[in-house]
């Protein structure tokens, strides 16, 4: 992992562009996080598009795919990069899928990840999946004794199932 400090501005943009779309937040966070990729001027430049004005705004994930497998990287980092861009591969039905039969195995890509990585995976899973806003509705007693779910059940938000990891890992 790299410890390099990602650009902040390019952190606010890829989180701005990706709102609204749990999978493609989750990708985008866990580029982030892990740090490797959006430190490196070449993946930066092939892999995320521009605006009119020339900041970068979006991920292309087919291109991060296709980047990943060129350049010489650590076997935990490539893993982390596409599995993100499984999760971002399909937010726009528009745009080009992330080709999947390409890639290494979910298991392969997994085994290779050390336990900072694995606890990165399964928070982007987690929100990938929408968990942090699901809602569990709290049963109540009905007139003839039987337990169910009324328009005045509470309803508890229990938060995300593995919640993102308060601090960035350090190397």
């Amino acid at each position: 992992m790299n410890t390099s400090p990602i650009d902040a501005d390019l952190a606010l943009g890829l989180r701005a562009a990706a709102a609204g779309t749990y999978a493609a937040e989750a990708a985008v966070e866990l580029l982030i996080r892990h740090q490797a990729w959006l430190t490196r001027s070449t993946f930066v430049h092939e892999c995320l598009d521009p605006d009119d004005a020339g900041e970068f705004i979006g991920i292309s994930w087919a291109r991060v795919a296709q980047h990943v497998n060129r350049v010489d990287a650590q076997p935990s980092d490539r893993a982390i990069a596409l599995i993100a861009a499984q999760l971002g591969g399909y937010p726009d039905p528009g745009e080009q899928p992330v080709d999947v039969a390409a890639m290494p195995p979910l298991a392969w890509l997994l085994a290779s990840l050390d336990r900072e990585d694995v606890d990165l995976v399964l928070a982007a899973i987690s929100h990938a999946a929408g968990a942090q806003d699901h809602v569990e509705h709290v049963m109540e007693p009905g007139e003839s004794g039987e337990w169910r779910v009324t328009p005045t059940s509470p309803r508890l938000r229990p938060g995300p199932l593995h919640p993102w990891p308060e601090a960035l890992p350090s190397a």
